[in-house]
């Protein structure tokens, strides 16, 4: 009687199926990550009006890149990576581009229904972010909005921990420099100084 086939990983499975670019797998691919990615590139770019576009570009970075996972168990923190790197790109060409004039400094943000107050103060925040470094935007934001370590950090970005917690608080230090005149974001400023 001949051994059984152990059965194949479902993951293992998806990532044949996206290299193979069986529909079916983009489908189930899109079903299990749409929302962690589209949520991942609201909270570091904030309401965009090229939400949609980033979101699109994670997808064709994924795409165009999962012939490279060679683990497909860790799926899961590689399609982070992506994402994250994908949004790191898009803040350094948004940059470039205002350094070119091609853009205004503030990306209108479509903040849908918020209070007045709270758009204003979201609107605020994020033309703040906006004057971080990309890196250190980044690192701030994954560890205070999204609540990974910076151990979690450092090896989506393949940092060292030491670098990951200088980025952050780099970017705590910055962040809390330009806001600490901005009486909309007090509450938000108070409790950052008290993060380690």
């Amino acid at each position: 009687m001949g051994e059984l086939e152990p059965k194949e990983d479902g993951r293992a499975s998806l990532v044949r199926g996206l290299v193979e670019r069986d529909p079916r797998a983009a489908s189930r691919f899109h079903s299990q990550y749409a929302r962690l990615i589209s949520q991942l590139v609201w909270r570091l770019l904030g309401a965009d009006t090229e939400h949609d576009d980033v979101v699109h570009q994670v997808y064709v970075n994924i795409l165009g890149s999962i012939g490279s996972l060679r683990k497909p168990e860790s799926l899961d923190s590689w399609v982070t990576g992506v994402a994250i790197n994908t949004v790191r790109r898009e803040i350094h060409r948004r940059k470039f581009r205002r350094l070119l004039h091609l853009v205004p400094d503030y990306q209108d943000r479509d903040l849908g229904a918020a209070r007045p107050e709270k758009e204003m103060a979201l609107r605020r925040f994020y033309e703040l972010l906006d004057r971080l470094g990309a890196n250190e935007r980044i690192v701030l934001l994954l560890h205070l909005m999204e609540g990974y370590s910076l151990g979690q950090i450092a090896s989506l970005l393949h940092y060292s921990t030491p670098t990951a917690k200088r980025r952050f608080q780099a970017g705590k230090r910055r962040f809390l420099e330009l806001a600490q005149t901005e009486p909309l974001l007090t509450q938000w400023v108070e409790e950052l100084r008290h993060e380690p």
